[in-house]
């Protein structure tokens, strides 16, 4: 008996017909290319509705460069505070 063929029932009101119950959860690397469209940031990072160049703090981000390179793009606001 597959997924499709059982009986949907849910203490959640409306959870059982919810029409994207079975369906894959996005990417983490998809969330941040929406966030990328929503910011509007371009190649700069958002904070406090600010844009800032930081590619030259980069290399010495204490965390390592790779999580300024992902959200490149983004508004980082809430991560930096």
């Amino acid at each position: 008996m597959g997924v499709e063929d059982m009986e949907l029932s849910s203490s959640i009101p409306g959870l059982a017909s919810f029409s994207a119950r079975f369906t894959a959860f996005p990417t983490a690397d998809g969330y941040i290319e929406g966030r990328r469209r929503v910011d509007g940031a371009e190649g700069f990072w958002r904070i406090n509705n600010q844009l800032y160049d930081l590619t030259k703090f980069v290399d010495k981000h204490p965390g390592g460069a790779e999580w300024i390179e992902i959200t490149k793009g983004t508004d980082i606001t809430e991560l930096f505070e």
